[in-house]
């Protein structure tokens, strides 16, 4: 099999990162796996990496906007000269939109999100201007010289629709999907279900507002007293400069690994996902897999697991009413959160990274499937 080469932005957390090292983690032991990463921060890897996949940074590391998009392309300089008969995967928006300068029949796209909307909460790009010509440069990259991938359903109808606003005599590839997945050997439940008398809720908090962080706050203002007053602790997972929020009433958490994210799962009873739009969103997976009771906002991606009232409670985005219903909803009914727990860990079970792993395999392995 040829050399798979894996080019990323970044080695820090985030969704699509992890879904490239749990792959090339495994990859690795049946095939020649590399990493190319930009240098573009300083910071350490945030990820076990297996041993046998070669990373490699490139470039030099400058906290300017014109050394880190030099660097970016000279990852590709670096994927053209060495690995240009080999398999070549991108995954990051931004990266994404330079895929026209990555040479070689063996070009693959892993789409994990609408990238289209992705920066329309404004947070990362801020001009409006800016945002209108990401969005150019992402439909021109939808062009038929490389072969895609996707990680959901949602993703593959979103750039579905687009292409056909960049081609209208396009092909329309067939649907390659390759689930994101849990470790479970680090998600798990550690003890049986039990009735406390007060309960422990848990999110990961972000600063984008997409993440919607806001509604859980404007659901927290809503709910009764006597709801709160069941509720002992909320622990909010996260990396991000949150001092514009006002997060008094709650316990904030910097994890360094997965096994602290998997604690805080493991000693909660529910949890809250609030992001407008996911690609997937493997964080309400990996929390009942901890069995924690699930509250998750419609945001697309989750419908490859989430069912409501089954593994968990879904409500509209944005909705902070509807939120601090289901909580009120958990918090009075230990029967409900039992029933959710228990479907939950028994659905997450399925998702193992082996399976994604045999399933990336089988598509590059196809070289006709567009």
């Amino acid at each position: 099999m040829k050399e798979i080469v894996f080019l990323l932005p970044q080695l820090k957390n985030g969704g699509g990162v992890r879904v490239f090292v749990e792959l090339a983690n495994i990859l690795c032991e049946s095939a020649d796996v590399t990493i190319l990463v930009p240098q573009n921060s300083e910071e350490g890897i945030t990820f076990n990496l297996n041993n046998k996949v070669k990373l490699i940074s490139i470039g030099r590391f400058k906290e300017t906007k014109i050394q880190k998009i030099r660097n970016l392309f000279s990852v590709i300089k670096a994927a053209n000269k060495k690995f240009l008969n080999q398999y070549i995967i991108i995954t990051d928006p931004i990266m994404s939109i330079l895929s026209f300068f990555i040479k070689g029949n063996n070009v693959y796209r892993f789409i994990q999100a609408d990238d289209y909307r992705i920066f329309d909460d404004g947070l990362l790009l801020k001009n409006k201007w800016i945002i209108r010509f990401y969005k150019v440069l992402t439909l021109l990259s939808y062009h038929d010289s490389i072969k895609f991938m996707f990680n959901s359903k949602f993703s593959y109808d979103s750039f579905i629709k687009l292409r056909g606003r960049y081609s209208k005599t396009a092909d329309i590839p067939p649907f390659h999907c390759v689930h994101p997945c849990i470790n479970q050997e680090i998600f798990k439940p550690v003890s049986t279900i039990d009735q406390k008398k007060t309960l422990q809720l848990c999110l990961v908090a972000r600063k984008h507002p997409a993440k919607g962080l806001d509604t859980f706050l404007e659901s927290w203002d809503i709910l009764k007293p006597e709801i709160k007053e069941q509720i002992e602790k909320v622990i909010l997972i996260s990396h991000d400069d949150l001092s514009s929020f006002n997060l008094k009433d709650f316990e904030i958490v910097n994890v360094k690994d997965d096994f602290e994210i998997a604690s805080v799962f493991q000693t909660s009873d529910i949890f809250i996902s609030t992001s407008w739009m996911e690609g997937f969103g493997l964080p309400p997976l990996e929390a009942m897999a901890c069995g924690c009771a699930v509250i998750t906002s419609a945001s697309q991606g989750i419908n490859e697991y989430a069912r409501h009232q089954e593994n968990c409670l879904i409500y509209p985005p944005r909705n902070a009413f509807s939120l601090a219903d289901h909580i009120a909803s958990l918090v009075n009914d230990p029967n409900l959160r039992s029933k959710l727990v228990l479907k939950g860990t028994e659905d997450a079970t399925s998702f193992q990274w082996h399976k994604s792993a045999t399933r990336f395999r089988e598509i590059l392995e196809d070289g006709n499937h567009v």
